[in-house]
């Protein structure tokens, strides 16, 4: 979306479509790396059981449905795809506040709005110095310059995009992807209109490539968005993980494990400060 933002020649519906295809391609490699790692590991295997999985989806049912929400809103024109964003927020705060009780009082809320408040704010200073910086690169002609130089020494399309490949993959090392798209993109879209490079096919580039490097980064940016994400990420695979396997409601916790009194769920006791034993509570098998 911040791409067909800053390049305004794709519509943001045409680079949606356009992701699909590379996005399950992607998601079939990751799983093809997993099949593989866990037989090289010999790691255990569990015989699929249909009861098993249909027990987890049902567990897991408001995270499940979190996307076709926001897709139905969007195809049945009640929001736009901007529009979407505060739909699919306000749809998790009512379940976890409602639904999961993870989040059991309206102070709990506000901790996380707070948290998340922190890490979109010092995003947006990052993106102001980017545009910062980008202005500076269109006034003193730096893509014209950058077109001149390409047009004397590239003279194959198949160098240009290995050469941006490998450019991409370096910028998303050292530059969040929001900053590296707001600054790379305009320098980018002359070249690739030289080459006849498509829009939406310059998107999957700049994107895969910049993930890439991100996931390779060692910037606080990318730890800390890294770390908020694989919480959520851990927190919905324990759903999954309780549907598939959910012990009785009487029984008693394994050792090291405590009941949580108000969702009577089992959570992993975690010692330290409280801040950590709150982040580490979301993360729980």
């Amino acid at each position: 979306m911040l791409y067909g933002i800053v390049s305004q020649k794709a519509s943001i519906e045409d680079l949606f479509i356009g992701g699909l295809l590379p996005g399950f391609l992607m998601l079939g490699l990751v799983a093809a790396l997993g099949i593989r790692e866990g037989r090289l590991t010999h790691a255990g295997r569990a015989p699929f059981v249909p009861r098993e999985a249909f027990a987890a989806l049902w567990d897991a049912k408001w995270e499940v449905f979190l996307p076709v929400f926001v897709v139905g809103t969007f195809l049945a024109g009640v929001a736009t795809l901007v529009e979407s964003a505060p739909i699919a927020a306000l749809y998790t705060v009512i379940v976890q506040r409602y639904l999961h009780r993870d989040l059991p009082a309206w102070k709990d809320v506000f901790r996380v709005a707070g948290d998340c408040i922190a890490l979109v704010g010092g995003v947006l200073l990052i993106l102001a110095v980017a545009a910062g910086l980008t202005d500076y690169l269109v006034y003193a002609q730096i893509p014209t310059k950058l077109v001149d130089w390409t047009q004397a020494h590239v003279h194959s399309r198949v160098v240009f995009l290995l050469g941006l490949n490998v450019f991409l993959l370096l910028v998303g090392t050292v530059m969040d992807i929001f900053s590296a798209i707001v600054v790379v993109v305009p320098l980018i879209l002359p070249l690739a209109e030289l080459y006849g490079i498509d829009y939406v096919h310059l998107r999957v580039i700049f994107i895969a490539n910049l993930e890439l490097g991100f996931l390779h980064s060692r910037s606080v940016t990318s730890r800390s968005t890294v770390s908020s994400t694989n919480t959520m990420s851990c927190s919905i695979a324990a759903r999954f993980a309780r549907g598939a396997r959910s012990p009785p409601r009487d029984s008693a916790p394994p050792s090291g494990i405590r009941r949580c009194p108000s969702t009577r769920r089992f959570r992993g006791s975690v010692t330290g400060s409280s801040s950590a034993r709150e982040r580490m509570a979301t993360c729980r098998s």
